[in-house]
């Protein structure tokens, strides 16, 4: 009886360590891996992040919702009062409407004299006029409407047009595009948009902001852009072409300076405007 006792667990024993042994080698490798233990295979959390402790997916929903959130720069402060739905309420055709921009009341918060006020409006008068001459339009745009002016970039130094800048900057909605060669690159813009705003006499910034100028270097890219954005009222252009192709579409176009050199420091612009 001792005998068959004893056999049968000998037996047992070897049946067991085959089972394991066949489960280790052949079993286990082709069965897929379970998930180690939390304590052994931690999560990412903001204290283990590889990026200095912050969790990058949190890092990108805060900008993300400060970017949908933050007003425009050139935004009026008392307008960011009384904006809502993230400033939806003072847009006009996606665009900050001019009532509400900085450019707006650049000149009362400046506290300029009487006389300084007189001669810009003299002077604005005189811009405005020739919207008028030679029948070009039977009426200026009114005030606060969208206009794009094209400029060459190699005339961007010029005092006339910074001051022509200025005065309608401070009157509409306006849009710049430099206009340049085809080697004129992104660098040849930041160099022309300290010209600009250089100066006693220099545009500022709260007048027309960096993003409202734009560079180019066709014809083609002038009349592109002035179709995307919406509802300009005049295009400024020194080229019959930008004419052609813009008024078969509807767009009232002003050629200035056809056919004239300009000086050193000069512009067309300013010589067919504050001569």
């Amino acid at each position: 009886m001792a005998t068959d006792l004893e056999s049968f667990l000998n037996t047992a024993i070897f049946f067991a360590i085959v089972s394991a042994a066949v489960y280790v080698l052949l079993i286990r490798p082709i069965l897929p891996h379970a998930q180690l233990p939390t304590a052994t295979q931690p999560r990412r959390t903001a204290q283990n992040d590889e990026h200095g402790g912050i969790d990058p997916s949190r890092v990108a929903i805060r900008s993300v919702t400060k970017i949908c959130t933050d007003a425009p720069p050139h935004l009026e402060p008392n307008s960011r009062l009384r904006t809502n739905a993230h400033g939806a309420n003072v847009l006009i055709d996606g665009l900050l409407a001019f009532q509400h921009t900085r450019a707006a009341t650049y000149r009362q918060n400046l506290s300029q004299g009487t006389d300084t006020n007189a001669i810009n409006r003299k002077d604005r008068a005189r811009i405005l006029s020739h919207f008028l001459k030679d029948g070009a339009l039977a009426a200026p745009p009114e005030k606060g409407s969208t206009i794009a002016i094209s400029v060459p970039e190699n005339e961007v130094g010029c005092t006339k047009l910074k001051r022509i800048l200025y005065l309608l900057g401070t009157y509409y909605n306006v849009f710049v595009i430099l206009v340049g060669d085809e080697g004129f690159v992104e660098i040849d813009r930041d160099e022309r948009l300290r010209e600009l705003r250089a100066g006693g006499g220099g545009v500022p910034v709260e007048v027309i902001p960096d993003h409202r100028i734009v560079a180019t270097t066709t014809v083609p890219g002038r009349v592109a852009f002035v179709r995307q954005v919406q509802r300009i009222e005049l295009v400024l252009d020194f080229d019959s072409e930008i004419y052609n192709n813009l008024t078969r579409f509807g767009h009232r176009v002003l050629v200035y300076g056809a056919g004239t050199e300009v000086e050193h420091q000069a512009s067309r612009l300013g010589n067919d405007f504050l001569s």
